[in-house]
């Protein structure tokens, strides 16, 4: 993400649930990151610059896109270039759905 208050958040909460799993927030990924997850708006238009390079990922990492337009981002685009598998946007928050409408009570 590109305000680092949510940044923060987001590694505490991970590292009070998950205290043995391995972070590292902003900079480009390296050979140790099997996940690499862009939480950052750049993706949306088709000028964007990537939000982080991609040389030194581990091969066969997760690259995830939060982006939902377009689906395929340039970040996915240069990940699947890598061989590396990737998840768009758009499913990511489908699978939340179901969850986000009981938190409100809502039958879906």
């Amino acid at each position: 993400d590109t305000r680092p208050e949510l940044v923060r958040s987001l590694t505490a909460s991970l590292r009070q649930h998950h205290p043995a799993l391995a972070l590292q927030e902003g900079g480009s990924p390296g050979p140790a990151h099997d996940l690499v997850v862009n939480a950052t708006p750049c993706g949306m238009a088709a000028q964007d610059p990537l939000p982080f390079s991609l040389d030194q990922a581990a091969p066969g990492a997760v690259v995830a896109d939060l982006i939902m337009k377009p689906a395929m981002t340039r970040l996915l685009e240069a990940a699947q270039a890598r061989v590396h598998r990737t998840h768009a946007g758009p499913p990511l928050l489908e699978s939340q759905v179901a969850l986000v409408a009981r938190a409100f009570g809502l039958g879906i």
